[in-house]
């Protein structure tokens, strides 16, 4: 180009024609617009860009976690058994993370105090207990998950909040479950004792002729506490139990002028303080002028 030549600035919108990059014979067309000011769109476009591209690069991505270096065989042995137990305990990954790693210090401290076999067998008992029909927290529990740092000693936090729901929930599964199956029963079971076997018998009876179901546990602790409630009602109007347990039959079975859809209906204060007395006076054990001891 010559330099005494001036650079002639085309007008916009005039059509011109310029050659290609590198070549003077092949000529493109093209319109002059004017200048326009970069927009803020265009910027957050260009850094969205710029960060994808960033993401994007091999030495910006996460590093892969480390597995877990066991100190002990033992430890290895209990982690990985763990991970058999199934719902409700967590499966654990065999990678180093915060809860992983104080899940086999806890591991370690206790192999140390106790052995490896007293681990092993009260995670058993753990995995017994919590799928036992008659563990009284088997919902809650089923509904949760249970880490192995917890199974060992429970957050506080975590602690604070499953304590609203479970009165009586220990700090340490562990510590409970080395006591042995017949200890967690005896405290964690709904099953209770029956104070009066001779009654309950009789009224299981009554009841599976009625349901012709079989009868479920809550429903056998029912049948229970039924019992207790009427032995005090048949001592305190002076009735026979026996007799009382006869009525209650013919109500069920014989005369059908009572049909419960379970056995909780006939722990209501309403079967014993109406349905039942005016049953027994219609049976004429007493007339209408009986004076009823108070429930």
């Amino acid at each position: 180009m010559d330099k005494n030549k001036m650079l002639i600035v085309p007008k916009v919108g005039e059509k011109i024609t310029t050659s290609l990059i590198g070549s003077g014979k092949i000529r493109r067309r093209c319109v002059v617009k004017k200048w326009k000011k970069e927009s803020r769109s265009d910027k957050l476009h260009e850094q969205i860009f710029k960060r994808s591209n960033l993401l994007s690069s091999p030495l910006l991505k996460k590093p892969t976690k480390k597995p877990i270096r066991f100190l002990t065989s033992s430890s290895k042995i209990i982690f990985n058994y763990w991970n058999t137990l199934g719902h409700p305990f967590v499966h654990h990954k065999p990678v180093m993370s915060k809860v992983t790693s104080h899940g086999i210090d806890s591991i370690s401290k206790a192999t140390k105090r106790h052995g490896k076999e007293d681990v092993v067998r009260a995670m058993e008992t753990a995995k017994k207990v919590f799928d036992a029909d008659w563990f009284k927290w088997r919902l809650y529990i089923g509904s949760k998950k249970i880490s192995l740092p917890d199974f060992f000693y429970y957050k506080k936090d975590t602690y604070k909040r499953d304590r609203k729901k479970m009165k009586g929930l220990p700090q340490s599964w562990y510590k409970e479950c080395r006591k042995g199956i017949e200890y967690m029963e005896r405290n964690y079971s709904v099953i209770k004792k029956d104070k009066l076997p001779h009654i309950t018998e009789n009224l299981v009876k009554t009841w599976k002729e009625y349901s012709h179901t079989r009868l479920t546990i809550k429903t056998t602790e029912q049948i229970k506490r039924f019992s207790v409630k009427l032995d005090s009602f048949c001592s305190s109007n002076n009735f026979d139990w026996g007799t009382i347990v006869d009525i209650i039959n013919g109500m069920l079975n014989e005369w059908h002028t009572y049909k419960p859809k379970h056995f909780g209906y006939l722990l209501n204060e309403l079967f014993l303080g109406e349905i039942l007395p005016r049953e027994i006076v219609r049976y004429g054990i007493v007339d209408n002028n009986f004076k009823w001891a108070k429930l």
